[in-house]
């Protein structure tokens, strides 16, 4: 059976997940603070991790990122979306505190994912995910009143890579 955790829930979690979100909406299981590390979750736990429209409101990418990672179980999948850096979804929002973009994450990735003058010494967040997809949907949309507003969303599917991997 797959272990599922949903971080930053919110009123809609996965089906079959562990719900986390710093509120205690319905269908929240663990009331949890994303931001104050290290999560009281265990290590290498999930199989897959839902992190939707969530990690532009949090500070520190880093941390987040090493956390989300520990709490990955090898091979697992971590499903991310987030308004895409460059649009004006991300800039409107008064509760986005960081932008992410496709080369966000390539600093969470292995070495084998990163480009050729990198080097470990300087891009070594102690993640190792690998980069399987990537996707920027622009919805267009209108405000009640009527004037047009763009939400680039940037989904990102991650492996997390780790010793013990099937494959």
């Amino acid at each position: 059976m797959l272990r599922i955790v949903d971080l930053g829930c919110g009123r809609n979690k996965q089906p079959g997940a562990l719900g986390v979100d710093i509120h205690r909406f319905d269908g929240v299981d663990r009331v949890i603070d994303l931001e104050k590390v290290p999560w009281e979750l265990p290590s290498n736990q999930f199989d897959v991790v839902y992190m939707l429209q969530v990690l532009e409101h949090l500070q520190n990418p880093a941390e987040v990122m090493l956390e989300l990672y520990r709490i990955c179980a090898p091979g697992a999948l971590v499903f991310i979306q987030v308004p895409n850096g460059y649009c004006d979804g991300f800039a409107q929002d008064p509760t986005h505190k960081k932008a992410w973009n496709l080369g966000t994450f390539i600093y969470f990735a292995g070495p084998e994912q990163w480009p050729g003058e990198w080097n470990e010494k300087y891009y070594d967040f102690g993640t190792h995910f690998r980069i399987l997809h990537y996707d920027v949907a622009q919805n267009p949309g209108r405000m009640p009143w009527g004037a047009p507003i763009f939400k680039d969303n940037l989904t990102v599917i991650l492996q997390a890579v780790k010793e013990g991997m099937d494959g």
